[in-house]
């Protein structure tokens, strides 16, 4: 009797499994932590010994919560940043107008193609996303009291981040529209969702003055997105896409590649199988027939023979339904 482990993938796996579980036990730690008390609360008479208070404990700690208060950040000075950050994001915006919301001839007229074109500034993007959302937060945390001009100077620097994010997301469509979509397309397009999103949350948050739970709701979201991925599954996701491309030419833009790319079609795992599998016998291109019966064949092949991929250790849903595809087919 054999258990049939396959321990090829066991430190990358647990590497993976130990990363998320540290960071979900951070996320619940920091949920479940209570709030310090303040610094400036001075002991009630009958808690001291004796019941007479400790007035010289009392004093040392309003002199506290004093010093805390005037060592802090003022709204004034918070709102002087904010409001140089937004003239220069609004100049950037004003300026750059054409060519971040440019349409499918800005590539050209540039001298960029439509992969330089998506992929230029994304991790500039990314970067500037996370330092302004974290500026508004640590601003509206550091002020004694928060004015209505520093909520007005935050909530217009997180505007034209979304502005940015939309210049993204249009760039993105129009790649994806010319050359069909990829995991990493996919992946890319979740992260600007994420962003957007986490720009709305931080808006609520300022509102409502509770950004001390940013982090907290932004880890949330973080795993409702990881769960959200693995219930769509990126390559089952590519797979249907490219194959629409395909079967319906029509949903190609004028200039945009047609066709299917067999070979990367085929180097998708087993989300992509029952896809190719009801689609193939409608491909209008007998060679991307012939290339696409080869792959599912090799992997009927693999299924059913490779040891590691057999037993209770190597089933996941994916392969299940490739399973399933396969033997209907």
């Amino acid at each position: 009797w054999r258990l049939g482990l396959d321990l090829g993938d066991l430190a990358d796996r647990a590497l993976v499994v130990t990363l998320a579980a540290w960071a979900a036990a951070g996320l619940l730690a920091l949920a479940g932590a209570r709030l310090p008390a303040l610094a400036g609360a001075s002991w009630p008479a009958h808690a001291m010994p004796g019941g007479a208070p400790d007035r010289g404990r009392s004093l040392g700690a309003a002199s506290a919560a004093v010093m805390a208060r005037e060592s802090r950040l003022g709204s004034i000075e918070a709102t002087t940043v904010l409001l140089v950050l937004d003239a220069l994001f609004a100049v950037f915006v004003v300026l750059q107008l054409a060519y971040l919301f440019g349409g499918r001839d800005t590539p050209a007229a540039v001298g960029l193609t439509y992969a330089e074109y998506a992929r230029r500034g994304f991790f500039e993007l990314v970067a500037v996303a996370v330092l302004a959302g974290s500026l508004v937060v640590a601003f509206d945390l550091a002020v004694v009291r928060r004015s209505i001009a520093q909520l007005a100077a935050a909530v217009g620097l997180l505007v034209l981040t979304t502005v940015v994010l939309a210049s993204a997301l249009l760039r993105l469509r129009l790649y994806q529209d010319a050359y069909g979509w990829t995991e990493l397309r996919f992946v890319v397009l979740v992260a600007i969702g994420w962003l957007a999103a986490a720009v709305v949350v931080t808006v609520v948050l300022l509102a409502s003055r509770r950004t001390r739970w940013t982090l907290h709701v932004l880890g949330i979201m973080v795993l409702v997105t990881v769960a959200g991925m693995n219930v769509v599954g990126p390559q089952a996701f590519v797979a249907d896409r490219n194959l629409e491309r395909a079967l319906d030419p029509s949903l190609v833009p004028a200039g945009g590649r047609t066709g299917l790319d067999t070979p990367y079609l085929a180097s998708l795992g087993d989300e992509a199988v029952p896809a190719v599998a009801h689609a193939i016998a409608r491909l209008p291109e007998p060679a991307d027939r012939a290339r696409l019966e080869r792959f599912l064949d090799g992997r009927a092949t693999e299924l059913r023979e490779n040891p590691a991929l057999l037993g209770w250790p190597a089933w996941n849903l994916a392969r299940e339904r490739a399973r399933a595809a396969l033997a209907d087919r």
